[in-house]
């Protein structure tokens, strides 16, 4: 590691992985805030939703109401304009739980795979349940990952297609930014 690195270090651990059967090191980095704030940016839905049987129906609830609602607006316009904004509101909304939930799921997993890894246990059905583990987790990864290519609108992912732990965060009203 470079001097310039080892100065802004801020802490190192290790962890198990679901993409090998190694553990991952984790090095947390302090580096300096970019020169571009960053966004809201423009929402753009979550195609993989609309295959979940729950959000088809809660659509078609949603739908029949406000198409009863018709006749309470001066003309189709305003009402068009006035449902497409609800509907935005809510699919935003339901894109914000349904990822809260599948972090939770994978914070979960993780923390069983840490278990498992820390029993030491070399019995059959820790194996199995080990595989099992991993597999969640690596397609929990690579939904996500075709989520993050479909929203660059890119055709093919650069790089190693392997999933990665890595993630940034910027800390509000700080100075830095913390790479981990």
């Amino acid at each position: 590691m470079t001097q310039n690195l080892k100065s802004n270090l801020r802490g190192t651990d290790i962890c198990p992985v679901a993409f090998s059967d190694h553990c991952g090191y984790i090095i947390t980095l302090r580096i300096p805030r970019l020169p571009t704030p960053f966004g809201r940016g423009i929402w753009k839905l979550n195609t993989s939703i609309l295959k979940e049987e729950d959000f088809k129906e809660d659509l078609e609830h949603k739908w029949r109401i406000y198409q009863r609602q018709k006749s309470r607006y001066p003309n189709i316009l305003e009402w068009w304009v006035n449902t497409k904004q609800k509907l935005g509101k809510w699919m935003k909304y339901y894109s914000i739980l349904r990822q809260q939930e599948i972090k939770g799921q994978e914070e979960y997993l993780y923390g069983l795979l840490r278990d498992i890894y820390a029993s030491s246990s070399t019995e059959p059905r820790l194996t199995t349940l080990l595989k099992k583990v991993k597999a969640s987790i690596l397609k929990i990864q690579h939904d996500r990952d075709r989520g993050t290519q479909i929203r660059a609108r890119s055709n093919s992912m650069s790089g190693s297609q392997l999933p990665c732990m890595m993630s940034f965060e910027r800390r509000r009203g700080g100075k830095e930014n913390i790479l981990t």
